[in-house]
């Protein structure tokens, strides 16, 4: 692979944006790009040595310090600013220079049509990502947990032991999906003298 590929990649595919926008390269080696404008950071990087990985992720400035210190991903942005099949679109993992140069040429274009926003700095927008990010990292915690829990208040509904149940799912409630809700609502009856 080209040690310049990655640059000279980033540097065709984020022109537009660039110069609309007011970015300029900041930081770039073999495997990845900064693009900096005066509120934005783009960070751009491959990892042609190892996973292939393509990412793209961005940060506001806060006098010249990224803010959050973890930038936020393409998915986190594209869901946020509704961009249509934004999980399917925000990702790449491929070894194939043209996969590459097309996903970022891709998804240069997706961030001027859908992320202008971001792009400019509205802290508003900033802002709701990371509220985004917070209820999203919320419902996934929510779901392991209730997945740790799952086989042992199964056992507990299949044995009719409701308190144990109730134990089990009640701190659940809001989150259950409806069988489960009805199943609680069910045990807590039974249980009652």
């Amino acid at each position: 692979m080209n040690t310049m590929f990655v640059r000279n990649t980033v540097d065709t595919a984020f022109a537009r944006i660039m110069t609309r926008f007011g970015f300029a390269v900041s930081n770039s080696d073999d495997t990845s790009v900064v693009l900096d404008s005066s509120t934005v950071r783009i960070n751009v990087t491959y990892d042609w040595r190892d996973s292939y990985e393509v990412d793209v992720a961005l940060s506001q400035l806060q006098n010249g310090i990224p803010s959050p210190s973890i930038p936020f991903n393409l998915g986190e942005v594209f869901r946020e600013l509704q961009v249509p099949n934004a999980d399917n679109v925000s990702f790449l993992q491929s070894s194939k220079e043209a996969d590459v140069v097309a996903f970022l040429r891709e998804t240069a274009e997706r961030l001027a049509t859908y992320c202008h926003s971001c792009l400019g700095g509205d802290a508003t927008q900033f802002e709701a990502i990371a509220k985004r990010r917070s209820r999203e990292a919320l419902e996934y915690t929510r779901k392991v947990q209730l997945a740790s829990i799952r086989e042992r208040a199964d056992d507990a509904w299949r044995n009719k032991r409701y308190g144990d149940f109730i134990g089990l799912m009640e701190g659940f409630a809001n989150w259950l999906p409806d069988v489960d809700k009805k199943k609680l609502e069910y045990a807590i009856k039974q249980s009652r003298p």
